[in-house]
């Protein structure tokens, strides 16, 4: 079965062999990125026909850019994207954003936990947003839910308001966690928003919690959803086995699971 994994992080996960290079995905750079490349390549290859990399430093791209790393993974990996965080706050955001847009990076991504999204930064958050539509990206929104900021980094909340303001694919990954409901009726209410199922189901495996994802998942239909493994914090074997055997559990046929797996997002990143 072809796989769109949209969801891959490049982190080393603190990697004793190469003592040199930081495993700390908020801090590498292109020298750090290609080699963590060197590492998971091969693996990534074999698993995968195409993914969706997430860029986690959020100066990338208020410098040079990464154009030439991107476009060996690419060669590598055909029909790949890259989602990048960019630090919004900045004043010269909007110019980050346009850097990493020529350079071949295909969304933005916000993630309220890591990056102390309050609601007081939404319109900041959202003019950078705007500045991405404006360039064709695609918005993802991370949705797990948990921390010490589960109340004052409400990211749900922030997917609404861009829900609401933008017309760009919107992608709530890791399917709202434990907001599960919360985050079905957000893409129910919109066309233009899907869920990603990296990483939640699996860990609420044998609570109450994994009910309510195949119920969601029911009640949204295939066609909404969008295959993640969330690698490496979650192996690429072990993510695509347990979302399988998950997606027959919602009684999804074959094409259902074809299309969450791969089709959804070749259309959608196409």
């Amino acid at each position: 079965m072809n796989i769109f994994d949209c969801n891959i992080h490049f982190s080393l996960l603190g990697a004793v062999d190469r003592p040199h290079l930081t495993s700390d995905e908020t801090r590498m750079g292109p020298a750090d990125l290609e080699a963590c490349f060197d590492v998971q390549g091969a693996a990534i290859q074999a698993a995968v026909r195409a993914a969706n990399f997430m860029l986690f430093n959020q100066e990338l791209f208020f410098g040079d850019g990464l154009d030439g790393f991107m476009g060996r993974v690419r060669r590598a990996l055909p029909g790949s994207t890259f989602t990048a965080l960019i630090d919004f706050r900045r004043q010269d955001a909007p110019n980050a954003v346009a850097l990493a847009a020529a350079q071949g990076v295909r969304g933005l991504k916000f993630h309220s936990y890591f990056q102390r999204i309050a609601e007081e930064d939404f319109p900041a958050a959202l003019a950078v947003a705007r500045r991405a539509q404006d360039l064709g990206l695609f918005v993802c929104v991370d949705t797990s839910y948990g921390t010490s900021g589960m109340y004052r980094y409400d990211n749900l909340r922030l997917a609404c308001l861009l829900a609401e303001m933008l017309t760009v694919p919107i992608i709530l990954l890791h399917s709202g966690g434990l907001r599960v409901f919360e985050a079905m009726l957000l893409a129910e209410d919109h066309d233009h928003v899907y869920l990603e199922t990296s990483f939640s189901p699996h860990y609420y495996q044998g609570s109450t919690v994994e009910d309510n994802f195949r119920w969601a998942y029911r009640k949204l239909g295939a066609h909404k959803l969008l295959y993640g493994s969330d690698h490496p914090y979650l192996g690429l074997e072990q993510s695509q086995r347990h979302m399988r055997l998950f997606l027959e559990h919602c009684r999804f046929s074959p094409t259902d699971i074809a299309a969450v797996f791969h089709d959804n997002a070749h259309i959608l990143f196409a």
